[in-house]
């Protein structure tokens, strides 16, 4: 189940499932390939080092069959990635293999690096910003205390070190794709990292400081080049932006042209409204014709007041003429809502829904819906503990329940439930529920 199989390794990356397989079964949403662990685990191979990455999320293995795999092999370090959705069952997976040595690394540890060491004072270390160079420090043996960017437990006290600058991403090795499943419909590729925005509830502000770096697209474009020459025709990035700079976007689409793959692929990807609302309508139809299949919308809400609360710099005009714009060339639009930020009242849901209604009729043809949850660190996180709100109240619940009756290819996040005898907006938590069942049940009606 590790890819790929060796008789012994210096490094194992687990891909921490995003829901309890002994409970749930496989969600309806595609799987995301690791990129992030890919990156890793290339990368310390290339500085001479044995790594292998056992997918579980994407194998849909339970925590006992991923101990059982990770106790029959021969390892020195096992490496979890963890967002604060699935922490928990990062944490339970490194209690059962107690006392390998352990590291965490993700979304979380960024966020929460010296809570984290200190709530779990058995893990070797916890990762803060990227990986790659603080995993190949630990694989040296560096000494623990002058890895940069981990935090980890010293006797009574915690220890953070200063996070190292951030890597040139041009000079990362191009990722080997043998360490991932090879289950994906799409071929899963990064263009850059960060994102130059700063909503409320996101965290890439908080773990990237609204800088973005970018992988030159001569590169980004020999990757997909060697891809299409093994069979691959759909590209799927993961950039929190794609196209964030209009320079860039005509450099993708002559490097697209140049490679021979310009209309001979199909690509999609997240993009801003207010970005697309910048295009005119000859750059869109050359994005289009270069290959572009589906462009996914951050929209969040239909209510204005809630869109300038968490600094989307939109409005529900522009999130409309922005659909339009992209439906006319040809493009098929998703977008991404959410409900149950703080303050937010049922009529300003039913503003949600009425728009997501409303994008239906002009030809929106997917949306995912999830209920705001709080990543440490955001804003709004802090708007809740000023407001007299604890960590472990608002946190994730481990033993949530399975969303009944509802296709989950509709609902991000719908296994990440905020813990539900706390509420958050001005509704409460089984009536955000039986809202986004009713959305999904009349855009089905009406549209699919």
């Amino acid at each position: 189940m590790i890819r790929p199989e060796k008789d012994k390794y210096d490094l194992v990356l687990v891909n921490t499932p995003s829901r309890d397989y002994s409970r749930f079964n496989k969600n309806d949403e595609n799987f995301i390939a690791p990129i992030g662990l890919g990156s890793i685990a290339t990368y310390v191979e290339r500085h001479g080092f044995t790594a292998g990455i056992l997918d579980a999320d994407a194998l849909t293995l339970s925590i006992d069959e991923i101990v059982e795999c990770l106790r029959g092999i021969k390892v020195g370090y096992i490496g979890l990635n963890a967002t604060s959705e699935n922490i928990s069952i990062a944490i339970k997976i490194a209690k059962k293999l107690f006392p390998q040595k352990i590291i965490v690394g993700g979304i979380h540890a960024s966020l929460m690096p010296e809570e984290t060491a200190e709530k779990y004072p058995f893990l070797y270390a916890v990762v803060h910003g990227e990986g790659e160079y603080p995993t190949r420090c630990i694989l040296e043996r560096m000494s623990i205390e002058d890895v940069p960017g981990i935090a980890f437990k010293k006797g009574k006290r915690v220890v953070a070190n200063i996070r190292g600058k951030f890597l040139d991403l041009n000079l990362l090795p191009i990722i080997d794709r043998n360490f991932f499943e090879p289950i994906r419909k799409e071929f899963h590729l990064i263009s850059s990292r960060g994102c130059p925005h700063n909503c409320a509830f996101c965290a890439s502000p908080v773990l990237c400081g609204r800088i973005v770096r970018f992988i030159s697209m001569e590169i980004v474009v020999r990757e997909m080049v060697d891809a299409y020459t093994n069979g691959i025709r759909c590209f799927y990035f993961l950039d929190d932006q794609l196209l964030v700079y209009r320079k860039r976007v005509y450099w993708f689409i002559d490097s697209l042209k140049k490679s021979g793959l310009y209309g001979r692929i199909k690509w999609r990807g997240m993009v801003r409204v207010d970005t697309i609302l910048g295009f005119d309508k000859i750059l869109l139809k050359d994005l289009k014709e270069s290959g572009g299949k589906r462009l996914s919308l951050g929209i969040e809400s239909g209510s204005d007041r809630i869109l300038e609360m968490i600094h989307k710099r939109i409005n529900r005009e522009m999130i409309v003429r922005s659909v339009v714009k992209l439906r006319k060339v040809g493009f098929e639009v998703k977008g991404f809502f959410i409900l149950g930020f703080p303050t937010e009242t049922y009529r300003e849901m039913t503003y949600t829904k009425n728009l997501i209604m409303e994008l239906g009729r002009i030809g929106m043809e997917y949306f995912s819906l999830a209920t705001f949850r709080p990543y440490p660190g955001t804003e709004l996180y802090g708007y809740l503990m000023g407001q007299g709100y604890k960590p472990e109240e608002i946190f994730y619940e481990e033993d949530v329940e399975e969303e009944k009756e509802l296709r989950t290819d509709y609902l991000h996040g719908y296994y990440n439930k905020i813990n539900k005898e706390i509420q958050i907006s001005q509704v409460s938590n089984k009536e955000i529920d039986r809202l986004k069942k009713e959305i999904i049940t009349e855009f089905k009606s009406k549209f699919n």
